[in-house]
C-alpha cells in the first residue's frame, strides 16, 4: 500500500500523527485491498482540513473533513470511508446473489421437477 502525503499550510506531521493515520487505514484494509492513499492536509488558523482517497482495485473511496484536532479528523475520516466500504461490498455481494438467483430460475430441468 502507497501512502502519499500533501500537506499545505503546515510544514510535516509528527511520526505519532503517521503512525495513527497509518492504523486507521490498516484498519479499513481488513474491509477492502487498498492500493494507494493520497491524504491532503491543510490547516486554516485554527481547523484542519483533512482528505483521505483510497484507490482500490475497483473503486475509489472519498472523505473529508474539518476540526480543530488532527486525531478527531481521522477518526472522523475513518468512520466515513468504513461506511462508504461496507456499503459496496454489500451492493456487490447482493448483485451476485440476485444474478444467481435468476439464472437458477432460468434453468429448468423438467416442469414437473420440484426444488
Amino acid at each position: 500500500m502507497d501512502i502519499k502525503y500533501y500537506f499545505k499550510n503546515i510544514d510535516a506531521l509528527g511520526e505519532s500523527e503517521r503512525e495513527y493515520i497509518e492504523k486507521k487505514i490498516n484498519s479499513i484494509s481488513e474491509l477492502i485491498k487498498i492500493e494507494k492513499v493520497k491524504v491532503e492536509i491543510e490547516k486554516q488558523k485554527v481547523f484542519y482540513h483533512m482528505s483521505i482517497q483510497l484507490d482500490c482495485v475497483k473503486d475509489v473511496f472519498y472523505a473529508k473533513e474539518e476540526d480543530k484536532l488532527i486525531n478527531a479528523c481521522i477518526d472522523k475520516i475513518e468512520d466515513e470511508l468504513k461506511k462508504q466500504a461496507r456499503r459496496t461490498k454489500k451492493k456487490n455481494k447482493d448483485l451476485l446473489e440476485r444474478g444467481g438467483r435468476s439464472l437458477k430460475k432460468k434453468m429448468v430441468v423438467d416442469k414437473e421437477a420440484r426444488f
